[in-house]
């Protein structure tokens, strides 16, 4: 049995919920150990605005308890009012918490979120990418613009299909022409500017 944290947006709109499961799906399928899921909603470390104390006991747990991490899918990577939170942006890294962490560490098609005036991420912002970057095992933005974004900062990134677009073939019987039924969910944000 793998244990996996799985760090993300849940609930949040309907295209980060297809990103998150897609990423399980695929992993199960192609998994040969089975695997047991822990949802670590990104909440957890907003609420404190990535308190250091707090991020280093998690994840000094989470070695013991886990054997990886998954970070993503969904637009993890913004800064604007997070650049506000202690370690600069958005996500809960920088050196000193991702020196502590023992396990591999996945980031499976993050997203930049630039836009609609949020375009700035700090200095310590982008130097805690930079290092969440060389850390993981691997890391992947997904195909929006991401990877075009990142290598103005330097960072290499692997650039895979948004996660929310991945299907399981097997399970599609026909291709819709016409749509005759759905719903639309506008996708809500916690900046008032955005939304």
């Amino acid at each position: 049995m793998i244990k996996i944290c799985h760090m993300a947006s849940y609930n949040k709109n309907i295209g980060d919920n297809a990103t998150i499961y897609n990423i399980r799906n695929w992993f199960k399928t192609n998994s040969s150990l089975p695997i047991s899921w822990s949802s670590l909603d990104m909440n957890e470390f907003y609420s404190k605005k990535n308190s250091i104390s707090f991020s280093k006991d998690f994840f000094k747990k989470a070695n013991k308890e886990f054997d990886a991490i998954f970070i993503g899918g969904g637009g993890l990577i913004e800064g604007h009012h997070y650049n506000q939170n202690h370690t600069g942006w958005k996500l809960p890294f920088n050196h000193e918490i991702l020196e502590l962490i023992d396990i591999p560490l996945f980031a499976i098609g993050l997203g930049v979120n630039f836009f609609r005036g949020c375009e700035h991420l700090s200095g310590d912002g982008k130097n805690n990418l930079n290092l969440l970057a060389n850390k993981a095992t691997r890391f992947s933005v997904r195909n929006d613009g991401s990877q075009e974004i990142l290598e103005k900062y330097g960072i290499v990134s692997r650039e895979i299909p948004d996660p929310g677009l991945i299907f399981d073939s097997s399970s599609i019987k026909q291709r819709k022409v016409v749509l005759k039924s759905a719903f639309f969910q506008p996708a809500r944000n916690s900046n008032p500017k955005i939304n």
